[in-house]
């Protein structure tokens, strides 16, 4: 299975879910499943952010040679699941491709509330961390979802 995260830039948020995913993937021996993550205005080759980096070390969570990428169809047809960080992403993904309409989601939803990831961009470590902490639980229950 191959879930797709996706926000804006691809360099705070969705490389955030990608590798905590993956992470927990490899925790419980699941090579199953994937996550891959890109952005809607992503501008394709650029690293993840400072802080997205910072926090993921500092979760023991290594993303070396991370490069962001923009949204391709390509992406959408492959993946199985598409998790949107925000309704904003998730809107501009069904309006691009109508066809991926029933594979869309948002992050949120997997924690019960179908609000949006804030986005910490241009904000501290302290900032990156609170965002962190918000997506830890949904992306814990979607794997758990997953992994039954």
């Amino acid at each position: 299975m191959l879930i797709l995260f996706v926000c804006t830039g691809n360099t705070c948020r969705s490389p955030l879910a990608e590798f905590y995913f993956n992470e927990l993937c490899r925790r419980a021996g699941r090579r199953d499943v994937k996550a891959e993550s890109a952005g809607v205005c992503a501008f394709n080759g650029g690293g993840i952010s400072r802080e997205s980096a910072f926090i993921l070390r500092e979760n023991g969570i290594p993303c070396d040679g991370f490069l962001s990428r923009c949204v391709t169809p390509a992406m959408v047809r492959d993946a199985d699941l598409i998790v949107a960080m925000g309704s904003s992403h998730r809107e501009a993904l069904a309006d691009a491709f109508p066809e991926a309409a029933t594979k869309l989601r948002l992050l949120m939803e997997f924690a019960g509330t179908p609000a949006d990831v804030p986005d910490p961009y241009g904000g501290s470590a302290e900032c990156y961390r609170s965002v962190f902490e918000q997506m830890k639980t949904p992306l814990e229950k979607l794997a758990e979802s997953l992994f039954k």
